[in-house]
């Protein structure tokens, strides 16, 4: 809901900076700025006001010396406000960030964490421990960036407000492999040495002149829960569709919670549909009717008559924001701007900006959408399609014995030595978070059988990893415009449930030919079940198509792109060099390097926005058909 930022400074919090921090991140927050300082510690906070649209919300929140920033929403706020107000707490406002700082006061961020429920970053001053702690939520929804430098330590929502202090150096290895789309993914680590993320589900504390420590408070592991899974193994059918219903309900009604108008982006698909058709039977005196919202994207990828089909089917309006490939070049700059990352993983990065300035000119100014429905109920077809792999890998694996019988054959042919290194290298770039989360996730379920724990381990690896990179693009994009996305399929009790599901309610069958990836086999299956009751009959079984849009596999990029640029700098490239790798390099490969150039020449090199435009509009087309 807003963008938070300060400094922690042996010599003193100084007010030029927190002012260029929070000017660089006001997008985040238009309804009111202002700082705060008090010797070596200082806040800034750029407001979306969502609750309590009054000057009593406005932060930074004081009390008794301590000071909070906060972004995000706690959605149990009134429950807990409900408890500190009979424990006698003197609350002036109407906001959960008055809640949380009374909670911090009296509790300690230990066990305020363990109450709290929701989605958030906060940075909270301690007077009495002069101690700064830093915060991020369990799933790291809300970003958190943090850099340690001799003399102080800044923080903020966005790493471009710490780049308004000073340009870092770069960790060479990460910036190698931006192109696999490493940054987006990442949980701790950033492109630049020194600057590190606070990790979902932990917090970092720091004292003036010390070094920051981290603590992690959750891992999704923990959900995992034996007597659950055999309590919903044994249950009937209708029962765990009824369960789903309710907690799915709930998460909805929780997070409608809001004094400024809210929307619903739509994509066509049956995750955002579900939550919109929840959402238009939603009551109450403080809900508002939900206007829809989506991509028009034109051409073979449209999805829009799905979504205008769910808005007559549930009697909401839909605001439709039309995007081409055009609009992909035009606003490659400034998606490249927000997003703070080479736009690689997910170029539907920038029509998904473009609704966001549609539901933000509709003076909506936080949505819902179906974000962590894939991960948590298994509705990636590479999930479903795995398991064939045994079918589908017959031919190689015959193949593969027969090369066995001769090893210097099968390295000759198959190049397994170079190949596997270069996925090993890929994995260190990461710091091997993968193989760890990995280890610890199949340990939490040894309790299933084998074949299920694999399958069940997916959702966490999904959940862990590549939800990453959606949440990174939601935020970028959303916060561009002053838009905050909720999630209702993220919310802790719906996932706790998801991820102790046995796997036959993620996995369905069916005797039909359902989808060509996976044949037989119908993803998400449980969501599926409960779409079929409140979405029109083709809409629930849908199948699953993403958010295609226009991007870079669209794209050609000539040499002139690339003339001196980051790369050229980075690898310290001649001229016949750049000649050479846009001669080999596959068009897509080419255009994921100039992601990668573009970012550079933003955050590194800090060409200007409209130098950039002009930039890419005589160095890169899009391909014809």
């Amino acid at each position: 809901m807003c963008g938070i930022s300060g400094v922690l400074s042996a010599q003193g919090a100084e007010a030029a900076l927190l002012a260029r921090m929070g000017e660089t991140q006001a997008h985040r927050g238009p309804d009111h700025f202002a700082t705060w300082l008090d010797g070596p510690i200082g806040f800034a906070h750029n407001r979306l006001s969502l609750l309590d649209l009054s000057p009593a919300g406005h932060q930074p929140f004081l009390l008794d010396g301590n000071a909070l920033v906060f972004n995000g929403e706690l959605y149990n706020f009134r429950e807990l406000r409900a408890d500190l107000m009979a424990d006698g707490a003197a609350l002036r406002s109407s906001s959960d960030t008055e809640v949380l700082l009374h909670l911090l006061v009296r509790h300690g961020v230990g066990e305020t964490l363990g109450r709290i429920r929701g989605m958030f970053a906060f940075a909270f001053w301690h007077a009495g421990l002069r101690r700064l702690f830093l915060a991020r939520d369990r799933m790291g929804i809300k970003p958190l960036f943090y850099w340690q430098r001799p003399h102080d330590l800044l923080f903020a929502s966005e790493l471009k407000a710490l780049l308004a202090a000073g340009t870092p150096d770069l960790e060479p290895v990460r910036v190698f492999y931006s192109p696999l789309g490493v940054l987006e993914k990442a949980r701790r680590n950033t492109a630049f040495r020194g600057v590190l993320q606070v990790e979902p589900g932990s917090y970092v504390t720091l004292e003036a002149g010390g070094e920051p420590k981290a603590k992690t408070y959750f891992e999704l592991s923990q959900l995992a829960n034996e007597a659950t899974w055999r309590r919903l193994d044994a249950a009937k059918p209708e029962a765990v569709l009824e369960e789903f219903s309710t907690l799915f309900g709930q998460s909805i009604e929780s997070m409608r919670v809001a004094d400024a108008p809210m929307g619903a982006f739509v994509s066509g698909g049956v995750d955002s549909g579900l939550i919109a058709a929840r959402s238009a039977d939603s009551g109450g005196e403080r809900i508002q009717p939900l206007s829809l919202f989506t991509a028009a994207v034109e051409g073979p990828y449209s999805e829009t008559v799905y979504a205008r089909e769910l808005a007559r089917k549930i009697g909401r309006p839909l605001h439709e924001s039309p995007f081409s490939g055009a609009d992909f070049l035009a606003t490659w700059v400034a998606t490249t701007w927000h997003y703070e990352s080479p736009v690689v993983v997910h170029t539907n990065a920038a029509p998904l900006a473009a609704v966001a300035r549609l539901a933000s000119g509709h003076e909506v100014k936080a949505v819902l959408t179906g974000e962590g429905a894939d991960e948590a109920f298994l509705g990636y077809p590479p999930q479903l399609a795995a398991r064939y792999d045994r079918l589908l890998r017959l031919p190689y694996r015959l193949l593969d014995r027969v090369y066995g019988l001769f090893p210097p054959l099968r390295r000759f042919i198959t190049q397994a030595d170079a190949r596997g290194l270069e996925g090993e290298l890929e994995k260190l770039s990461q710091n091997l978070e993968r193989q760890t989360l990995r280890r610890q996730g199949l340990e939490r379920l040894a309790f299933l059988p084998a074949a299920e724990r694999r399958e069940q381990y997916t959702s966490y690896q999904l959940l862990s990893e590549g939800l990453l990179a959606l949440l990174w693009r939601n935020d970028r994009m959303g916060m561009s415009a002053g838009i905050e996305a909720r999630f209702p399929f993220l919310d802790e009790n719906l996932l706790a449930f998801a991820l102790n599901l046995p796997i036959r309610y993620k996995i369905g069958r069916t005797p039909a030919v359902y989808n060509w990836k996976h044949p037989f086999l119908v993803d998400k299956a449980l969501i599926r079940r409960l779409a079929a009751r409140e979405l029109p009959a083709k809409a629930a079984y849908r199948v699953k198509n993403g958010f295609p849009s226009f991007g870079l596999r669209q794209l050609e990029v000539g040499r002139g792109f690339f003339e001196n640029g980051f790369w050229q700098q980075f690898l310290g490239l001649s001229e016949d060099q750049l000649a050479t790798l846009a001669l080999e390099a596959t068009p897509y490969n080419l255009a994921r390097f100039a992601a990668v150039d573009l970012w550079g020449r933003l955050f590194v090199l800090k060409q200007s926005r409209q130098e950039l435009e002009d930039h890419v509009r005589r160095h890169a087309r899009l391909r014809a058909g």
